[in-house]
């Protein structure tokens, strides 16, 4: 991912991002938070003096400054306040559950719905795995921080619940707890920036770790065939290492806030013991009140300090989805409202491209095809072939220049439209699991069943009875391992050709086939002719014998040839 292309988000800004569609519901669960810190809060206040009532062989308790009331009466005030405390803990544990699916979720989908929108130039730039990681790991993280973020305001509302009851009973004792909360509070401030900083470090180290997943996963095959088993694993095991130790680091510090906080807690509380002791006179229902709640405000205490550890531990996550989903968001695709039909003429006018951070691939390049002309792109290793078949496919937009559609910008045109009428066929074509039909519909509903029929035929895939008693209806597997380098590529013609598009861009299409694969390929790219324009990258002169132009890309500029003056230093097999 570029990072240079991605805006900065502080924590407080990410997390307002992360809740800010939930503002409702948290106050909501405010309101429920105090609820039930006041409803302890008198609990345990009628419940202190009760008993010190029964001790001292009172028949009444002093329930509030001017009310009082027996015995039985008082406890079921107590019984009272308990329900109704365990009534809102219910509506406060309800919304914050809550809470956590749909952030969770909204962030799944909109990562997931903002990737797919997003242009093939922002998708490519993303490192392998990078987004499974943000889609099924990060939401977790950002659901952990959604529910820390709620205990956090729980715990600090309940706390002010508490204070304001504890000031009502004895203000002075009250203060001096408070006082002494906000020094210990304010001396974890380093810790809580160091935790931020650590995980940070833990979050690169987990997609690293995401990436070295998919690269052995994707490179399985060759690690196997080449006898690199050890080396592999070493190469994995340094990656798990290196997270693990990261983890380890960051929960290590994380762990320690808690008992941290609590001794300077209960230090408060002597140091607040010690001062009651110097003054003469106290009134023992109220000292002992005061210091039940404030040994029950030390949970609601550590359980805002666990929140905001939560939030310096997590908010790098949410940073990082917004950023991601932001970035995806920016490079979305056009908003072009024009339907087209047909492509009767394609255009480049004076096209420049280049990779972020990278030499420029095309300068300055212009020509035209006309329908149904089957053209040949080659060019020497790295010579941006595949960028320039990607650019007239509309999947690379030009730095400066066009792109011209029947003499319109392809900006212009809408992409549904477009992706009709424009099909693409890549080197290494992938299989969805499913059946032969489910792999040339692709999941588009518009394609009918005379549709797959006809591109099945139009891509010379025959499928004998003796291997496929079920025909099209036959179940491929995962991958579709029963297909052929060569089935399996003109199972992606067939694919591409589904929605009887006017372009066909092939990548390579007989770079891995047989002779009598790539002649199958041949025989197709020759009954399109007239009907289709297709263009093919290709470094195979059997594959440019049967094109009506060729195109040379070199250091580049991009020249018309014919396959008589292209030398074997131009049919380059690696690009």
């Amino acid at each position: 991912m570029d990072s240079t292309s991605q805006p900065t988000f502080s924590n407080l800004e990410a997390i307002r991002q992360v809740i800010g569609a939930f503002k409702a519901r948290l106050i909501v669960f405010g309101v429920c938070t105090v609820g039930v810190g006041l409803l302890e809060a008198f609990f345990l206040v009628v419940v202190t003096r009760s008993a010190l009532s029964i001790a001292d062989g009172l028949d009444r308790v002093g329930i509030a400054r001017s009310w009082s009331a027996s015995i039985s009466t008082a406890i079921l005030v107590c019984v009272v306040l308990l329900l109704l405390r365990f009534l809102f803990s219910y509506l406060t544990l309800r919304v914050q559950t809550g809470l956590q699916y749909r952030i969770t979720a909204g962030f799944r989908r909109d990562l997931g719905s903002a990737y797919l929108a997003a242009t093939w130039a922002t998708q490519s730039r993303q490192p392998v795995g990078a987004l499974q990681q943000l889609v099924v790991q990060f939401p977790t993280n950002i659901s952990s921080l959604v529910f820390q973020l709620s205990n956090a305001i729980a715990g600090g509302l309940s706390l002010l619940a508490l204070m304001g009851v504890a000031l009502f009973v004895d203000g002075k004792s009250t203060l001096i707890i408070l006082g002494s909360l906000a020094v210990i509070s304010s001396v974890l401030v380093p810790m809580r920036r160091r935790v931020s900083s650590r995980s940070r470090n833990t979050m690169n180290h987990q997609i690293q770790f995401a990436e070295q997943i998919a690269e052995i996963s994707d490179l399985s095959l060759e690690i196997k065939a080449l006898g690199v088993t050890r080396e592999a694993t070493g190469k994995l095991n340094d990656a798990i290492s290196a997270e693990a130790d990261a983890s380890r680091r960051l929960n290590l510090l994380a762990g320690m806030m808690s008992p941290s906080y609590l001794v300077m807690a209960y230090g408060a509380i002597l140091i607040a013991l010690l001062f009651l002791s110097t003054i003469p006179t106290r009134d023992l229902n109220e000292v002992g009140a005061v210091m039940l709640i404030m040994l029950r405000s030390l949970s609601y205490g550590l359980q805002l300090e666990q929140g905001s550890i939560a939030i310096n531990q997590f908010a790098p996550y949410a940073e990082k989805i917004v950023a991601t989903r932001n970035e995806f968001r920016f490079g979305s695709e056009s908003t072009g409202t024009i339907d087209i039909e047909t492509i009767e003429e394609i255009e480049l006018r004076s096209v420049n491209f280049s990779y972020p951070g990278r030499p420029p691939v095309l300068n300055e390049v212009s020509f035209r095809l006309s329908k149904g002309q089957v053209v040949g792109i080659v060019g020497s290793s790295g010579a941006g072939k595949t960028t320039l078949a990607q650019i007239l496919l509309g999947l690379q937009a030009p730095v400066s220049g066009f792109l011209m559609v029947n003499g319109l910008d392809r900006t212009q045109i809408s992409d549904s439209s477009w992706r009709r009428v424009a099909a693409y066929v890549p080197q290494d074509s992938k299989l969805l699991a499913g059946t032969i039909d489910d792999n040339v519909k692709f999941l588009r509903e518009h394609v009918t069943v005379t549709d797959v029929d006809e591109a099945l035929v139009a891509a010379n895939l025959l499928l004998p009875v003796d291997r496929f008693p079920e025909g099209k209806n036959t179940d491929l597997g995962v991958a579709g391992r029963q297909f052929s380098g060569g089935q399996r590529q003109r199972l992606a013609v067939a694919r591409a050709l589904a929605t009887k598009p006017s372009v066909l861009v092939l990548d390579e299409p007989t770079s891995s086939l047989d002779v009598e694969s790539e002649n199958v390929i041949i025989e197709t790219m020759n009954r399109l002719k007239g009907s289709v324009t297709t263009i093919v990258v290709t470094h195979r002169e059997s594959t440019l014998r049967a094109c009506d132009r060729i195109f040379l890309v070199d250091q580049g500029t991009v020249t018309e040839t014919t396959a008589e003056r292209v030398t074997p230093d131009q049919l380059d097999d690696h690009r």
